[in-house]
């Protein structure tokens, strides 16, 4: 069988983006949880997030049945389900661990329009400078490992 024959198998994206349809939320949230505070721990015990106390905001997968509303409490980020969101970020699952492993701007991504903003947009604002902020150094060295794994393998070009 030559090159040409072989059949195309899909790009990281797709199935990571179709594995998202497949997982148990109910499974996945309270390790998620527990992983982004722990990732971000050192910078919410800075206050790099601090203007989230008392907000509500939905981060959504584009084409994905996820999506999540998010709050501040006592330095920490939790799932909010008792008020709406106020605002809420969009993000396609490529562009989402493009964001995550730092190989691209949030900035570009929302001129782009790869990243949405809608409702409360000075809060949505907010939120991306503030995560865009987070120095890979502050991470825990798990964080940074997996993000390094996940830059290597999905984003093989950067």
């Amino acid at each position: 069988m030559t090159s040409s024959e072989r059949p195309l198998l899909p790009g990281p994206w797709s199935v990571f983006a179709g594995a998202l349809h497949h997982i148990d939320r109910k499974l996945v949230e309270p390790a998620a949880m527990g992983a982004l505070n722990a990732a971000l721990g050192t910078y919410l015990a800075d206050g790099g997030l601090d203007g989230l106390e008392g907000r509500v905001i939905r981060v959504s997968l584009l084409g994905t049945p996820w999506s999540l509303d998010l709050g501040l409490q006592a330095g920490r980020l939790e799932r909010v389900t008792s008020r709406p969101a106020e605002t809420e970020l969009t993000v396609g699952p490529a562009d989402a661990l493009r964001l995550i492993c730092r190989t691209e701007d949030p900035d570009t991504l929302f001129f782009q329009r790869r990243l949405r903003i809608e409702g409360d947009v000075e809060l949505g604002l907010y939120v991306k400078n503030a995560l865009d902020a987070v120095d890979e150094a502050m991470l825990p060295g798990w964080a940074a490992r997996l993000i390094g794994l996940a830059r290597s393998t999905l984003i093989g070009d950067h």
